[in-house]
């Protein structure tokens, strides 16, 4: 396992695959971008075959050439070095079937993930419900995320001032000024906008999101990005979202949560029980 410096990042652009066979690619093309931080590790520094690449939005992506030793060596690196220390929850999505089976030979638990394609419509906004107003994403509406609208992304691009300047969206008000629903782009690159959605939970099943998505999606046309969509496979609400936005499924990726309390197998990772006495 070798790390990558950031002026080495290119080097491993090659090695994520095309926009049509997987999703989440925003998140790589930032890291390597330098717009996100994060790290990227190669399994050959000179001519990378396998990569992990490692934004601090908790978001992993192994791509390229599975490889069990590089997973094996970055997962000890991380745990060593900065996994506990992190807020985000991680899980690492394999962008090809070598990289899952692999991967399930290491890691000890596995999720879905749905990955859908935008199918380029022009959405018509739906009315947005009376005491509510709409508006673009500002540094102020950014640190109002809290209750149902998760404020993991504005921690991930440095907080509200940074969040609202690097990224963009549209947020939706109530008559107080409160903020009653967002859809916001987690991660911008490779030309696509990587969708943050949500809504307090005061404000639901008025169709908040819809519009709120709407108008995302709009903007993405006019910004010329791709708007791309994920979502656990159990979160129905998100899915009928996504159909109702313009989005269509096309894969389900196989996803592996990382966790602090992650200790090392003879055959792999496992997770710590009480049992496992001082690794708790």
């Amino acid at each position: 396992m070798q790390q990558l410096g950031p002026s080495q990042f290119a080097r491993v652009r090659r090695l994520l695959p095309p926009r049509r066979d997987a999703g989440h690619l925003a998140f790589a093309h930032a890291l390597l971008d330098g717009a996100l931080p994060g790290r990227v590790f190669v399994d050959d520094r000179s001519g990378p075959r396998s990569a992990l690449l490692c934004p601090e939005s908790g978001f992993y992506l192994a791509t390229g050439l599975a490889h069990r030793e590089l997973a094996d060596q970055t997962i000890a690196t991380l745990q060593a070095r900065w996994l506990t220390r992190l807020q985000e929850s991680r899980v690492v999505v394999a962008t090809n079937d070598g990289w899952a089976s692999t991967l399930r030979t290491l890691l000890p638990s596995e999720e879905g993930r749905i990955e859908f394609h935008h199918n380029g419509s022009r959405q018509d906004r739906p009315d947005l419900p009376s005491g509510y107003r709409i508006e673009p994403l500002t540094e102020a509406s950014a640190a109002a995320f809290g209750s149902g609208i998760d404020p993991w992304v504005v921690r991930t691009m440095g907080g509200p001032e940074s969040f609202a300047a690097r990224s963009f969206g549209a947020v939706v008000l109530s008559e107080d000024g409160s903020l009653a629903s967002a859809c916001v782009a987690c991660a911008i690159g490779g030309g696509e906008a990587e969708i943050e959605i949500g809504t307090d939970p005061r404000h639901r099943r008025r169709g908040l999101a819809i519009v709120a998505g709407a108008a995302f999606v709009a903007e993405c046309a006019a910004r010329s990005l791709v708007p791309a969509w994920t979502c656990d496979a159990t979160n129905e609400p998100s899915i009928r979202c996504a159909a109702r936005l313009g989005f269509t499924p096309f894969r389900t990726a196989a996803v592996f949560p990382l966790s602090p309390l992650l200790i090392r197998a003879d055959d792999g990772w496992r997770l710590a029980n009480a049992f496992d006495g001082n690794a708790l």
